[in-house]
């Protein structure tokens, strides 16, 4: 489980949450730029996600050229009109393409995500994309309305906030 703290805000990494496309960036990728060769740099991200993530999980699309994370992030959260925090988890997979001198970062992508009780019961479920408009859905969290507004700007920083966070260490680590 990916645990960061708001560190975030002194990050240049800038990760929006979008209705529809979850996670995204300016140009949908994150440049991390890096001297080295291609297989150094693949190398040396496997390194680095592994002791930034320690739940990772790592898939290996192409051979030293595409890295595949899929982890659990942690994150407190009020969904607007709700009473307190809760904590968060949701499931989420993080692209990384190597090339030399630079390494590609994207969310590919970002679960539902559960709101759990201190005994670790599933109270709700907060959906990270567009909801619909109509009675029943009106129950359910979501973070963006159909409209693709947000519902829940609070909610909504602190998702982005965890991701600038994640990509902060990583860069950092990179570079170390």
């Amino acid at each position: 489980m990916t645990v960061i703290s708001l560190v975030s805000l002194v990050s240049h990494a800038q990760f929006v949450l979008t209705p529809n496309d979850g996670l995204k960036s300016k140009d949908n990728v994150y440049v991390i730029r890096r001297v080295g060769t291609e297989l150094e740099n693949y190398y040396a991200a496997k390194r680095v996600l592994k002791a930034v993530i320690p739940d990772v999980y790592i898939e290996d699309l192409e051979f030293e050229k595409v890295i595949t994370a899929k982890a659990e992030a942690f994150v407190r959260l009020k969904p607007k009109g709700w009473v307190k925090l809760y904590n968060a988890f949701s499931k989420y997979t993080m692209k990384i393409e190597v090339f030399e001198n630079e390494l590609h970062l994207s969310f590919v992508e970002l679960g539902p995500f559960e709101l759990r009780k201190k005994n670790g019961n599933v109270h709700a479920i907060v959906h990270p994309y567009s909801g619909h408009n109509s009675f029943w859905n009106q129950f359910e969290p979501y973070l963006f309305n159909s409209s693709g507004d947000a519902s829940s700007p609070k909610a909504i920083a602190a998702i982005e906030n965890w991701a600038n966070g994640l990509v902060a260490q990583i860069e950092k680590a990179l570079k170390e």
